[in-house]
């Protein structure tokens, strides 16, 4: 039997923010470490169903070799990492495999990424065989699972923008199918909510104001239709130089 057989329940966090919880205990990018220590704990996470080579982490986290050695900062920086590790693994399992030059998560221990769920939920819901309260399910599971973008703590890393921009465009997305099914089914109060939130992780996203303001229309919310329409087009004018249309 794997030495990993114990352990069971690991859930990843990155949508707003790192963590990592094994059966109850919980390590967060709150604790103050250095940012290479989660950006390559993160990288191997992301990337758990393959070995990553030696070269690959060197080209992501030490681009023109500015470390004098960067094959003993990598071996240094990975020991640190399961050195993070222990507390919630212990000494007996090694979730991190070194194999002739390349490291890998350890395939036995099976982990939860809540961008996997979230992508999964959005896809779902947009099946339009399924009825539309078992789509609005999905989209408020989705929309609560998205606590904010991806890796907000590393965004200068060049590795996370394209993750970061797919996510938060998978996201907008959804809120704008979601408040569709939310004005179709006359849930206004909920639309003006979710709307709302979304448009303070994007505040440049003219749907959202329009969703915003729309919403509090049906709701009868005239004078706050009239405020918000008012604070979106100067917030458009000021920060992108346009009227709304």
């Amino acid at each position: 039997m794997s030495d990993s057989a114990g352990i069971k329940n690991v859930k990843v966090t990155m949508l707003g923010g790192f963590s990592i919880a094994v059966n109850g205990h919980v390590l967060t990018d709150e604790a103050n470490r250095s940012q290479k220590l989660w950006n390559v704990l993160s990288y191997l996470l992301v990337h758990r169903d393959r070995n990553v080579p030696q070269s690959e982490f060197i080209e992501q986290f030490w681009p023109g070799e500015n470390s004098a050695n960067p094959v003993n900062a990598l071996k240094t920086l990975l020991y640190r990492v399961r050195a993070m590790l222990e507390p919630l693994f212990g000494s007996d399992i090694e979730p991190i495999l070194s194999r002739r030059g390349s490291y890998s998560w350890n395939p036995d221990i099976v982990c939860t990424l809540d961008v996997d769920e979230f992508e999964a939920l959005c896809h779902k819901a947009n099946d339009g065989r399924l009825s539309d309260e078992s789509r609005l399910t999905l989209y408020r599971q989705a929309e609560q699972l998205y606590r904010g973008d991806f890796l907000p703590k590393l965004e200068g890393s060049l590795w996370i923008i394209p993750y970061s921009v797919e996510y938060h465009n998978l996201y907008l997305q959804m809120i704008k199918d979601y408040a569709a099914l939310l004005e179709k089914k006359e849930l206004f109060e909920e639309m003006t909510t979710v709307c709302t939130r979304a448009s303070q992780l994007d505040s440049l996203d003219e749907t959202l104001h329009i969703l915003i303001v729309r919403s509090l229309l049906r709701q009868g919310n005239d004078s706050a239709a009239l405020a918000h329409y008012e604070s979106a087009t100067d917030l458009l004018y000021r920060n992108l130089g346009v009227r709304p249309s």
